[in-house]
């Protein structure tokens, strides 16, 4: 990830979820953005964010 900042459908696609759970992350645990010539979310802090609270494979039970 050589930049900090990415386009929202980036970020879509990188973390593959959907548009509803990454607005309510970047709201919910204000990701820092900035809307010069688009909405751009920080990769880095949205991947703390995401990984901290959201990732699905955390709450998985491993047998």
């Amino acid at each position: 990830m050589t930049k900090p900042y990415r386009s929202l459908d980036e970020i879509l696609g990188i973390f593959s979820i959907t548009l509803s759970t990454a607005k309510s992350i970047i709201k919910k645990y204000k990701v820092d953005t900035f809307t010069n010539k688009g909405f751009k979310v920080h990769v880095k802090e949205f991947n703390k964010a995401y990984t901290k609270h959201y990732n699905p494979s955390l709450f998985i039970e491993i047998k």
